[in-house]
């Protein structure tokens, strides 16, 4: 079972690489002015976040372990 110490990088470094779902929507609205804010907004914050959330930090947590092992 991987340490507090692993989990806690693995947590962190999962949750700052998730802030890009709260950057690029708002890039995306003056990159892309005729893109609805409705469907990537959806997309990433209520379709992708909860499932790196949920799913991936369990893969990157038994992947470190494995490599760490």
């Amino acid at each position: 079972m991987a340490s507090g110490w692993v989990l806690e990088q693995i947590a962190t470094k999962v949750l700052a690489a998730s802030a890009s779902y709260i950057a690029v929507p708002a890039v995306l609205r003056f990159v892309i002015s005729e893109a609805s804010p409705s469907i990537y907004l959806g997309l990433s914050l209520g379709i992708t976040f909860p499932i790196n959330i949920l799913l991936g930090i369990p893969v990157y947590t038994k992947i470190a372990v494995v490599v760490l092992s």
